[in-house]
């Protein structure tokens, strides 16, 4: 009995606790702080990589989307970073992996759309897949009206 008590008295002692700033009890971390540039800091963990951290994880990022390691694709990634947020490129590459055989040649020509496009954050990735999704219904069997057969007389003119 009064073992059950114990544990009892533990359970709401561990509810009372203050939660971490990451929101768990056990494996604190300090909470991330955006920088001083005046964007929006929705990508706070973007902007606390360096260029180097940013292409150690594109290249991590690579081989296991990608299954590849090959030097010349990594350094040819990483010339994106220049064009593209970090967010956007991996975003890519994410995609990239889901299809049936993920390849660089897919992945480069989603970058190069990109930046051709001027898409250059999540958000507006997310437009842009909701308006081809809405523009994909209108080309499909929706956009067709159905025909109206009320006079089917003229059919049966032989008949009488």
């Amino acid at each position: 009995m009064k073992k059950i008590k114990e544990m009892e008295q533990k359970a709401v002692d561990q509810r009372r606790k203050p939660k971490k700033p990451n929101g768990f009890l056990e494996n604190p971390q300090e909470p991330k702080k955006p920088d001083n540039d005046n964007e929006d800091d929705n990508d706070i963990d973007n902007d606390l990589l360096s260029k180097e951290e940013k292409e150690e994880k594109l290249k991590s990022k690579i081989k296991s989307c990608l299954n590849s390691n090959n030097e010349e694709l990594f350094k040819e990634c990483n010339s994106y970073l220049d064009k593209l947020p970090f967010s956007v490129i991996n975003w890519v590459l994410k995609r990239t992996s889901g299809i049936e055989k993920p390849n660089w040649n897919y992945a480069k020509t989603v970058l190069d759309d990109f930046v051709k496009r001027k898409i250059d954050s999540l958000e507006k990735i997310e437009e842009d897949q909701a308006k081809y999704k809405k523009s994909k219904k209108k080309r499909g069997i929706f956009k067709y009206t159905q025909r109206d057969y009320e006079n089917l007389d003229f059919l049966y003119a032989n008949i009488r």
